[in-house]
């Protein structure tokens, strides 16, 4: 037997996703070829079985990630495509192809390597815009997909929504007392855990994510990046002249801002906040703000675990925050030592000598 898939095509219609969305077309063909099996097949293959078959195919033929940004995108719009198929096959009761939830599974390693890739070329000042809204469009497709209904995996005769199935979104080892969560999706390949109480144990298992919600996890990771970079994903979401404050925010001392990185971090919101500063806003509204960014990243690119994850990196009860005063290599004038036990790129002394002599801008520990 073989199976043709042909190629797929994204039409995009100006810059809104929604539109692209809609006008994507799958156009697949196949033939069967019984002369090569030796003999012919017990039954013909329904025209169901053959999307089961040419799903499958699809992730043969992206077994492992690309080297290039291109060739992810590429993978995660093929394998959209072959979810689609699949779900078509399941829900004319096809008996042939591999479990759905596999084929989610399959595809998050090529989503995690293009976000990844237009994380590292934002901080390196590379454009970022055209590939952000084709991952954006694709997701957006393939949350369309998930909201539709399939057989029920345990009861044939009920529909279930295929978001509703659940996925691991960790593996490793839950011993009786030491365990290890390996990220399925994420960067971070591994962390120890550890139960809360020995009557407890690890109770929960290993973490679960809904189909549902690791599609939107996805979505909200790319929507961040368009916020924080300054790409717009909608034609009228925001004005250029945001976009251009939002870019502008993110270029730090001649480099771009590392969304992963904690000093970048502290740069960021320090230059979020003066701007705040400039335009009028309160502290209050400014604090509100960088609170509010700061939980929308955490919300959307980290899951919360049911264990205690033991401690790694730098130590955060003995680490020295302070920051260096640019007016002098090593203290305030007047030989006062930087004290102030808050990161802040230009010395907010303490309150006992705080002034600006020795050229901090900031009158406040911001």
């Amino acid at each position: 037997m073989i199976v043709r898939l042909r190629t797929i095509e994204l039409r995009r219609e100006g810059d809104d996703p929604a539109t692209a969305a809609s006008t994507v077309l799958i156009d697949w063909q196949h033939r069967m070829d019984t002369s090569k099996l030796g003999r012919p097949p017990a039954s013909e293959p329904t025209p169901h079985d053959i999307r089961a078959f040419t799903a499958d195919f699809v992730l043969t033929q992206h077994a492992v990630r690309a080297a290039d940004l291109d060739g992810n995108l590429q993978a995660v719009e093929d394998l959209v495509t072959a979810i689609e198929l699949r779900r078509k096959a399941l829900r004319e009761h096809s008996r042939q192809g591999q479990p759905i939830e596999n084929y989610f599974v399959h595809l998050q390693p090529f989503v995690q390597a293009a976000i990844d890739e237009l994380v590292r070329r934002a901080a390196s000042k590379q454009a970022i815009r055209e590939e952000l809204r084709r991952l954006f469009v694709v997701l957006k497709r393939l949350e369309g997909v998930v909201f539709r209904e399939i057989p029920d995996p345990s009861d044939s005769e009920r529909n279930v929504r295929l978001g509703s199935l659940q996925v691991d979104s960790t593996k490793g080892p839950l011993d009786a007392s030491e365990g290890r969560h390996d990220d399925f999706f994420g960067t971070k390949a591994s962390v120890k855990v550890y139960p809360y109480s020995v009557e407890g144990g690890f109770d929960q298992g290993q973490l679960q994510l809904s189909i549902l919600e690791l599609t939107r996890s996805r979505i909200k990771q790319v929507e961040f990046l368009a916020e924080i970079y300054g790409n717009r994903l909608h034609r009228s979401d925001e004005t250029d002249a945001t976009d251009k404050v939002r870019a502008e925010l993110a270029q730090l001392d001649g480099r771009g801002f590392d969304l992963h990185s904690d000093s970048d971090w502290r740069e960021y919101l320090l230059k979020r906040l003066h701007e705040h500063r400039q335009t009028g806003a309160t502290d209050e509204v400014a604090y509100r703000d960088l609170v509010e960014t700061v939980r929308i990243y955490f919300a959307t690119f980290a899951v919360h675990s049911p264990y205690n994850i033991e401690d790694f990196g730098d130590s955060y009860i003995d680490r020295d925050f302070r920051a260096r005063c640019p007016a002098s290599s090593s203290t305030i004038a007047g030989s006062t030592p930087c004290a102030w036990p808050i990161c802040c790129r230009w010395c907010a002394r303490s309150s006992a000598s705080r002034s600006t002599s020795c050229g901090c801008r900031s009158t406040s520990p911001w």
